[in-house]
């Protein structure tokens, strides 16, 4: 009785053992089966082992969601980074406040006017201007422009944005402001202004 009693609890180490996560994991990444083997791995509590084995496999979209998962948004924001997921770099470097890496990961994925927004919490208010012209915010992007002492390149902004939306007569005077006078010769025409186009053209020789 005592040596099958002995043998009965052999049994049960091996199968305890055989089923244990750690011989899983191993069995898992000896069969290829590497998701597999890192989702055991952070749902037994083991994530750092989890980041690890899918850097050494270069699954670095996968490693950086287990970094989101464990609240580490700065090496999350660094891998997405480096396979190009720019969106989701930025989200992560927004969250941890680094609002200039955010901005340039949203340029990189041409979302231009959140980018701006992103640089401008930066205290970058070049950059911001240079992403909302980038995606046709002329006002935005000459208001900040004016708040540089830029008067003139924030006049040529203005006066694209008063002609989009068809203040003609006033884009006119902005582009007369930035010294652009054969827009706004062109524009006040368009107005029905016909004597200060003419006056314009005149100046340009082209009367």
């Amino acid at each position: 009785l005592a040596l099958v009693a002995i043998l009965f609890l052999i049994f049960r180490v091996i199968m305890i053992q055989r089923d244990s996560p750690e011989l899983k994991v191993d069995k898992l990444i000896a069969q290829r089966k590497i998701m597999e083997a890192s989702r055991l791995l952070v749902e037994t509590g083991r994530q750092d082992e989890a980041i690890d084995l899918l850097i050494e496999e270069r699954r670095l979209a996968e490693a950086a969601r287990v970094y989101l998962r464990i609240g580490n948004h700065e090496r999350a924001a660094e891998l997405f980074a480096k396979i190009g997921d720019h969106e989701a770099a930025a989200n992560s470097f927004r969250k941890i406040g680094r609002f200039l890496e955010a901005a340039k990961a949203l340029e990189k994925a041409h979302r231009y006017e959140e980018a701006g927004d992103l640089f401008i919490q930066a205290k970058d208010v070049k950059q911001a201007a240079r992403m909302y012209n980038s995606c046709k915010q002329y006002k935005k992007a000459g208001e900040l422009l004016l708040r540089m002492g830029d008067k003139k390149r924030a006049a040529a902004l203005l006066g694209k944005h008063y002609s989009d939306i068809g203040e003609l007569t006033k884009a006119g005077k902005h582009f007369l402001l930035a010294g652009k006078l054969k827009q706004a010769g062109e524009t006040f025409y368009r107005a029905g202004e016909f004597d200060k186009a003419a006056q314009i053209f005149e100046k340009l020789g082209e009367f």
